[in-house]
């Protein structure tokens, strides 16, 4: 394998700076991650590397937040309703809250965070985000989702992870009829509220900037970080 990959004792050591046995050590390394269970994630982001795009440009991993356990009952219909510091658009309502239950309890949870470095499309997020990027429980997801929102209440920017300078925080989560729509919520600074609403998964372009929460553990937070 060594000559097939160039790692042979005529390695051009001189045009690169690097040697053989560093090569050999990083190669090893991309094999095992190929072979491992998220080898799909990392053949998708080597594909790019070798098409001369850049995999770490389009979403920039910025951290994992944690939702603490709860033993406090939700009731999601008398939380997510349009009331002071909250506006809930019909959308949220007739998209997200059919198919949502009251929870006992809320276990805990890590979500992964990451900012949109590029303008890019729903489908196109889903290929950067890969396998489990969406919220499938619904009732899970708004039990979480309004732990996130009590954190920062009042806007709070030091308080949580949400963004609160107008731009959306997108989740992708399971609503009615099977469907996958974009959750997104954005403070509002004039009103003193957060504005949440559902837009149904499509080629809708989102622009730079905005902030998405995905539910899988992903190796782009690893990329990212060897990148930064």
């Amino acid at each position: 394998m060594s000559k097939g990959l160039g790692l042979s004792g005529d390695w051009p050591k001189e045009a690169s700076g690097i040697t053989p046995d560093e090569a050999r050590e990083e190669v090893n390394k991309l094999f095992m991650h190929l072979s491992g269970p998220k080898g799909q994630r990392w053949l998708h982001c080597l594909k790019q590397f070798n098409r001369g795009e850049n995999p770490f440009g389009r979403l920039r991993f910025v951290g994992t937040i944690s939702i603490s356990a709860c033993s406090e009952k939700l009731n999601p219909d008398a939380f997510f309703k349009t009331r002071d510091g909250l506006y809930v658009v019909n959308t949220f309502k007739d998209r997200i809250l059919p198919v949502v239950s009251s929870m006992e309890s809320i276990p805990e949870a890590t979500l992964t965070v990451f900012n949109l470095e590029k303008s890019l499309t729903d489908h196109e997020i889903k290929t950067e985000l890969g396998d489990g990027y969406v919220f499938e429980n619904t009732s899970m997801f708004c039990a979480q989702f309004a732990e996130m929102l009590n954190r920062q209440k009042d806007g709070e920017k030091d308080e949580g992870a949400l963004l609160v300078n107008g731009l959306a925080n997108v989740f992708y989560v399971r609503g009615i009829d099977d469907g996958v729509f974009a959750v997104h919520v954005f403070w509002n600074d004039d009103n003193r509220e957060w504005s949440v609403r559902a837009n149904r998964f499509d080629n809708y372009r989102w622009p730079i900037g905005r902030r998405f929460f995905s539910n899988n553990d992903l190796p782009i937070d690893l990329l990212a970080k060897t990148a930064a």
